[in-house]
């Protein structure tokens, strides 16, 4: 069924051509009117809803236009890594300069440098510092830090990376570790040539590491060396010595060696004997004993 346009009645004629206030013999024009009128109007309307269309891709295009897709960030300087004792480093970076992307999709990931373990430390966003813990004394270690914003014109939930160039920091010092027992060789009577090692962990610079002598408790060297000769010791006697290692963080003592026995002494050769005569016919011989404690 077609439906007609709507038209006005007031010169008597409906568009079905029932009468009005005129005659049927009208009824012809004006259904011709009536048509004419319908597509006027539906060409109005085409032009209309075209104005519409276009006006919309216009907007997206301008729209479109307007937005650029994400880059990798830019301006990525490396962290700073500064010890906040023995075993913990203290690493911060900065955003980079051009996020290249909404600011707010910015997530860093932190990870070592040129240990080849894959490992990551961190991985968030808003954050710019972290404390790297469980680390050795005295040691360097290197980190990068990647900064990463949302893909805006790829696959959702894309993201656009770069990274960062190493940054590196050395732990505090701290006192050393594996000090072992000296090694002693007796000499004879009266000396012995003591010899140790530096420690397995020296916690510090080598040219900074200082040592004691320890003999039966009592301290018989201070000073860089590996080695002492101790004199004036007593023949018969038993020595027993250890070795502290220190530097600027503290000292270690090393556990004491097996005590060690020096030389009896040679017994000494008596002066020959003197004869004196207390009477002519009966002449006598004397002669002096060695001292006590020889032989």
């Amino acid at each position: 069924m077609v439906k007609h346009c709507p038209w006005p009645e007031h010169d008597g004629v409906r568009p079905d051509g029932s009468a009005g206030h005129r005659s049927r013999s009208h009824a012809a024009p004006r259904a011709s009117a009536s048509a004419d009128h319908c597509a006027a109007r539906s060409t109005a309307a085409s032009v209309a809803a075209r104005a519409v269309a276009a006006a919309a891709a216009c907007a997206w295009l301008a729209a479109s236009a307007a937005r650029t897709c994400s880059a990798a960030p830019a301006g990525l300087a490396a962290p700073t890594l500064a010890p906040l004792g023995a075993a913990v480093l203290g690493v911060a970076w900065r955003p980079p300069t051009s996020p290249n992307g909404p600011a707010d999709s910015l997530v860093y990931k932190l990870a070592p440098s040129g240990d080849g373990s894959g490992r990551v430390l961190l991985t968030g966003s808003r954050l710019t510092s972290f404390a790297w813990q469980h680390l050795e004394p005295y040691t360097r270690y290197a980190a990068v830090v990647t900064a990463c914003v949302a893909d805006t014109c790829g696959v959702s939930g894309g993201l656009r990376c770069t990274a960062s160039g190493p940054g590196s920091g050395l732990t505090a010092e701290a006192p050393p570790q594996g000090m072992l027992a000296p090694a002693v060789a007796v000499l004879g009577p009266h000396a012995a040539a003591v010899r140790w090692q530096p420690p397995a962990r020296a916690n510090s610079a080598a040219a900074g590491l200082a040592y004691r002598l320890l003999r039966n408790g009592a301290v018989v060297y201070r000073g860089p060396l590996l080695e002492y000769s101790d004199d004036g010791l007593a023949p018969g006697e038993a020595y027993a010595y250890r070795v502290a290692a220190s530097n600027a963080a503290g000292e270690a003592m090393g556990p004491e060696a097996p005590a060690v026995v020096t030389f009896l002494a040679a017994p000494q050769v008596p002066p020959p004997p003197t004869h004196t005569h207390a009477r002519a016919l009966f002449p006598s011989t004397k002669w002096r004993h060695p001292p006590p404690g020889v032989g």
